[in-house]
């Protein structure tokens, strides 16, 4: 049926044979390649599903954090406007008698003062920050 080649002694019907088994072996080959790429992808996709969820968690904690802060800062200004009426309607209660500690300008701090600026610092401390210590708000 097939004629055999002079010159190199193989019958067609093999060189086709092995024509298709070349051919069948690349294509083999592609469609691994190709599931390699989709893995891959699928991999990447994974990777990306597991970022969007941390980031999504960092974004609740962030908005909790700034509510949380958002109400301390309301707590101090309720704080100052309750020391300023303090200060108003009974300039001598002892809280704001002078303490034994000097401020800056030599002049002697009141005892709110001092209890102030020690839970300041205390606060400080707990949250690891030493650098707060001292910066007091005005």
């Amino acid at each position: 049926m097939f004629d055999t080649n002079t010159h190199t002694g193989i019958d067609q019907g093999v060189a086709v044979g092995l024509a298709l088994a070349v051919g069948n072996r690349i294509r083999g080959q592609e469609i691994a390649h190709e599931n390699d790429l989709l893995l891959a992808e699928q991999a990447h996709e994974a990777d990306l599903a597991r970022y969007q969820a941390v980031i999504d968690q960092l974004r609740g904690q962030l908005l909790n954090t700034q509510i949380d802060l958002a109400a301390e800062r309301c707590e101090i200004a309720g704080l100052r406007a309750f020391i300023k009426e303090v200060r108003t309607l009974d300039p001598a209660t002892p809280a704001l008698g002078a303490s034994d500690q000097l401020g800056r300008g030599g002049r002697a701090k009141s005892i709110a003062k001092v209890a102030y600026e020690t839970a300041y610092d205390r606060q400080a401390d707990e949250f690891g920050l030493p650098a707060l210590k001292g910066t007091y708000a005005k």
